[in-house]
């Protein structure tokens, strides 16, 4: 009887993204002594989660309404298909299946860095052009429609943090998008005196304290020299109480 042995796993899609943590180790994939060919229609737009090593799909994933369906090319029999007995596939597979269809978007977006957002696409058969507002801006989006939903490419379009309407026409508002500013500018990643030594050599002086106190001193010093007037008071009130301790107790 001849055994297909799946060859690839797509661990790009959300699956069996984030499962394993070394994705270049060899793993035990499962293997089949039979299979029905899963025919490819380009209606179907079918996503393979894992393919046999002659490039054929095992296991593959589909829009369906809101969710997902995912169909597999053998029977979940132990005697036809071992993918039971692979626990490390078969149980955090089933696990992000379960939890697939429940996956929320994210409270708000980042401005330079979520390129596509995703929505309901909405059914007409007239000519859909789905437009944002928000930030005093309107713009079109890219937009390319997926069975059901809808994928809007933003990329440099937006460039105000805020509220963003989408709608079909001014007087119907189908969803809500919230972005913000990249939290990068705010990351402090700062260079240590030797870097700024380095990077800016003699042009800079730098103040090395780690008294917080002493910075005002230090920058005096720097802008000032080294103020002595201090010295010369303590040592003007020592001389004077020396004169004054002679005068008492000398006696000639």
């Amino acid at each position: 009887m001849l055994i297909l042995v799946v060859g690839t796993i797509n661990t790009e899609e959300f699956i069996f993204n984030d499962v394993f943590e070394n994705r270049t180790a060899s793993l035990r994939l499962p293997a089949t002594q039979g299979n029905f060919p899963l025919t490819r229609y380009g209606g179907r737009r079918e996503e393979a989660l894992m393919t046999y090593r002659d490039g054929s799909t095992y296991l593959g994933k589909y829009r369906s309404g809101q969710g997902h369906l995912y169909l597999l090319a053998a029977p979940v029999d132990e005697q036809t298909n071992d993918l039971v007995q692979n626990a490390e596939v078969f149980v955090p597979m089933l696990y992000k299946m379960a939890i697939s269809a429940g996956t929320a978007r994210p409270l708000a977006y980042t401005i330079g860095q979520d390129e596509v957002v995703e929505t309901t696409h909405q059914l007409s058969s007239g000519e859909l052009v789905y437009k944002l507002q928000g930030g005093g801006e309107e713009f079109i989006p890219e937009q390319r429609i997926v069975g059901t939903r809808v994928f809007l490419g933003i990329d440099e379009q937006l460039s105000e943090a805020g509220f963003y309407e989408l709608f079909l026409n001014p007087e119907n508002t189908l969803d809500h998008f919230a972005f913000n500013y990249s939290r990068r500018e705010s990351d402090l990643d700062y260079f240590n005196p030797d870097d700024l030594r380095e990077r800016f050599g003699e042009r800079v002086n730098l103040i090395d304290t780690n008294d917080d106190n002493g910075i005002t001193t230090a920058i005096e010093e720097q802008s000032q020299g080294i103020v002595l007037w201090r010295w010369c008071l303590i040592l003007a009130l020592i001389w004077l109480a020396l004169e004054v301790l002679v005068l008492r107790f000398w006696k000639v």
